[in-house]
């Protein structure tokens, strides 16, 4: 089945060292934005933040 994100890349920040992610969007549900057209999103966030945002998830199908 295909997802609409995927995780693409992890590893160190070039900046400061600390664990990043580089995730792409848009594979399922496109942009409703007209002028872009179908693009993917790339999203990089630190890996904290993610397992913390899969942590939410979980604990909420569990209610």
């Amino acid at each position: 089945m295909l997802r609409n994100g995927y995780v693409v890349w992890e590893g160190a920040s070039l900046i400061d060292g600390s664990p990043i992610v580089l995730i792409l969007t848009g594979f399922v549900n496109p942009t409703s934005n007209r002028k872009t057209g179908r693009q993917l999103q790339s999203w990089i966030l630190s890996q904290n933040y993610v397992l913390r945002q899969q942590l939410l998830c979980v604990r909420n199908d569990k209610q």
